[in-house]
């Protein structure tokens, strides 16, 4: 007769069974990479900001390459000027504008005109024509 063990149910598991986790460890973890790549791409500070209904002439606001002048922003940095405007936004003079936009840092500006911040617009708040 033969000798009775407690793991005669016991079977281990086809080594082609195990051979195969592997490549789908490596496909996860390669997904939660891109997740988190595309997650940091969106990115930036969220900003309530109000736009002047007037550009200011191109010698006042720096001299850069924006030909018609700059808009002027009041966000919670104070008074700047931008001079590569805002993504996704068409400005029309006559009108102050409250908009929330998202500013992303610039991670390679060169030394002359690149701005150091981008904004993409996010909700047009408001639109009050000036009188």
């Amino acid at each position: 007769m033969a000798p009775h063990s407690e793991h005669t149910n016991w079977q281990r598991p086809p080594q082609q069974a195990q051979g195969r986790t592997w490549p789908i460890l490596v496909l996860l973890l390669g997904l939660a990479t891109l997740a988190l790549a595309l997650t940091a791409c969106g990115e930036g500070k969220v900003l309530e900001i109000e736009i002047e209904p007037e550009k200011v002439p191109h010698a006042e606001c720096g001299g850069l390459t924006n030909l018609d002048g700059c808009m002027v922003m009041h966000g919670p940095d104070g008074r700047q000027y931008l001079h590569w405007g805002i993504e996704g936004f068409s400005y029309e003079e006559g009108y102050t504008w409250t908009l929330k936009v998202r500013r992303t840092k610039n991670d390679g500006p060169d030394e002359t005109e690149s701005p150091t911040h981008f904004y993409t617009l996010i909700e047009i708040v408001s639109k009050v024509p000036v009188e």
